[in-house]
């Protein structure tokens, strides 16, 4: 069996984007599930792929007690964007005054959003809400 994992967006505008995720998770971890997809919010925005994003808002809940949600920007040698430790709590990070978190990843961007947890267990459940702005 496999986690249960629901992935809606939500098109505001060009400059902002609601991701929603809701992982229900048997047990099991994943690992580099794309969470935004650059190139699907650009054509449903009826614009080219700038192959960068930049994550304005990073809010979840969780039941879970340990672990990790690893937020990465894709590219050829991946980087990190966001690491939010999980601990049966909420968390909301607003990066509006410092511009948001700019995607800098070099060869091979995509402008994807990936995400990887660490901890789960049966039961779990995590939302996620992210505000992203294709840039």
């Amino acid at each position: 069996m496999a986690n249960t994992i629901t992935n809606t967006r939500t098109l505001v505008s060009e400059q902002r984007v609601i991701q929603y995720i809701c992982i229900a998770s048997d047990g099991t971890e994943e690992t580099n599930l794309i969470v935004y997809d650059s190139s699907v919010v650009a054509t449903a925005l009826g614009i080219a792929d700038p192959l960068k994003c930049t994550i304005i808002r990073a809010r979840y809940v969780s039941n879970a007690a340990l672990g990790v949600v690893h937020l990465d920007f894709d590219a050829s040698t991946d980087v990190l964007a966001l690491a939010m430790p999980y601990n049966g709590g909420n968390m909301d990070m607003d990066f509006k005054d410092i511009g948001g978190l700019k995607n800098t990843a070099g060869t091979g961007i995509t402008g994807d959003i990936l995400l990887t947890t660490t901890g789960l267990v049966s039961g779990d459940h995590i939302t996620l809400i992210l505000e992203v702005r294709p840039n």
